[in-house]
């Protein structure tokens, strides 16, 4: 549940594509208008038909891009009470489910990570989820190897960057090493190596609830 950053280059398929490498066969559902946000998909019939299908095993929550890092008033009124509505509407069906909070990226020129990943912290501990750390790897990649492009524009991921996100949340829903994994043929080899040992080394694992 989301939007373009999480159908952009179909990151569910990527996720998918992953688990199925190591046996794991996966079903995946998206729902991701461009640009929605928690309070529209907290309204959305087709997002609500999509949940009151029951039986997730997973479900990953995506909020619109920048909306997290804005001041702490406005998120407190226009993001979390729809990350709470939401989470309540999944387990109203799903009670079992796992719900991940996908904490994204900031933007590529003048973004403010911490603020998102103090938004996102926040929901994942309020809710009682598990939290995808995607932002802060992807931060740590820009810092680490700055001429490494993750971005097809100042917003969104290239496939480079859905890669990244795609090892993160796999490592996050799995709780197994993503050392190995294929990748895309349009990455290299070094490049993919390169992301799966930033995101071993980033304890992902560790932010599983």
């Amino acid at each position: 549940i989301g939007n373009s950053l999480t159908y952009v280059n179909d990151l569910p398929g990527l996720v998918a594509a992953m688990a199925d490498e190591r046996g794991l066969k996966v079903e995946c559902e998206m729902a991701a208008p461009g640009g929605y946000r928690f309070s529209q998909h907290a309204a959305s019939p087709d997002t609500l038909k999509k949940i009151k299908a029951g039986n997730w095993d997973y479900v990953v929550l995506q909020e619109q891009s920048q909306l997290p890092a804005f001041s702490r008033a406005q998120v407190k009124s226009d993001v979390f009470p729809y990350a709470k509505k939401l989470c309540a509407a999944i387990r109203a069906t799903s009670p079992w489910v796992n719900i991940v909070f996908y904490e994204t990226m900031a933007e590529k020129n003048g973004g403010t990570q911490t603020k998102l990943n103090q938004s996102y912290s926040y929901m994942a501990n309020a809710n009682e989820a598990a939290l995808a750390p995607v932002g802060r790897i992807w931060a740590d990649v820009r810092a680490d190897r700055p001429a490494l492009d993750l971005y097809a524009d100042d917003t969104h991921p290239n496939l480079t960057g859905s890669y990244l996100a795609a090892l993160v949340i796999y490592t996050t829903i799995f709780k197994q090493r993503p050392l190995g994994l294929s990748h895309p043929p349009e990455i290299d080899n070094d490049t993919a190596a390169y992301l799966q040992e930033m995101v071993d080394r980033g304890g992902v694992i560790i932010h599983r609830r």
